[in-house]
């Protein structure tokens, strides 16, 4: 069992292969083993921890959507053509974090340690993620000549999936980017893939000393009404 297997979650998909969780309470750290992280329902989780891939809390789910705002925005972008850019020029002056002078990746370079828990995390263990993230098996492989550093890249791919998918987890970012958010589009990265249907899960959830195990995030009633955080549902 692993350590993510401990409390109650969602399983959300995956990334290059890597389980990605929602956890459904809150979950304080384990000071005697670093590879235990803590979070909560504001989080979300890139592996599983002991037992499973060394674990990457999401801490700050909102930055991880404006990173995604600043990589579209800038130059590398191949959809944003000059023409586009003078049409939504508006929008982007009018944006709080609109102001340019920095790229998007000089910010984050300030930023990324507040965005992101490497839980007990080895240099052995970040070699092979960096090297993982370089591969062809992503819809946008981390390419390091292109997008400087690892992190960079990665808060970008999780907040563009917040942005589209989860945005109950970053409401006051989105807020920020005002008329700007009508323009972005999901077409950078798409990196965190999604189980179809009729597909075995990972997730657990505890009601009444009962675990159901395979609780996805993926259920009829997000569909119905995405913006709701699940933290009182009953049943899977």
């Amino acid at each position: 069992m692993s350590y993510i297997d401990t409390f109650d979650n969602e399983f959300v998909g995956y990334f290059g292969g890597i389980p990605v969780y929602h956890p459904l309470e809150v979950v304080p750290a384990t000071p005697d083993c670093p590879e235990d992280f803590s979070c909560g329902p504001e989080n979300l989780v890139v592996g599983g921890g002991s037992g499973e891939h060394p674990g990457i809390v999401v801490k700050e789910p909102g930055e991880a959507v404006v990173c995604f705002a600043r990589a579209w925005l800038s130059e590398e972008n191949p959809f944003l053509t000059p023409e586009l850019r003078a049409a939504i020029q508006p929008a982007i002056a009018a944006w709080p974090d609109g102001d340019m002078q920095h790229t998007w990746h000089e910010a984050l370079r300030r930023k990324w340690k507040h965005v992101f828990e490497f839980a007990g995390w080895r240099v052995e263990d970040y070699v092979e993620f960096s090297n993982r993230c370089q591969s062809p098996g992503f819809p946008r492989p981390f390419h390091p000549d292109q997008d400087y550093h690892l992190e960079h890249w990665l808060a970008a791919s999780v907040g563009e999936f917040i942005l589209f998918a989860m945005p109950e987890l970053a409401q006051a970012a989105i807020q920020r980017l005002g008329d700007l958010r009508q323009y972005l589009s999901g077409t950078l990265y798409k990196n965190i893939l999604l189980l179809p249907p009729g597909y075995q899960p990972w997730g657990r959830r505890e009601i009444d000393q009962h675990v159901t195990w395979g609780v996805s995030a993926w259920r009829i009633q997000r569909e119905q009404n995405p913006q709701t955080i699940r933290d009182n549902e009953k049943g899977v």
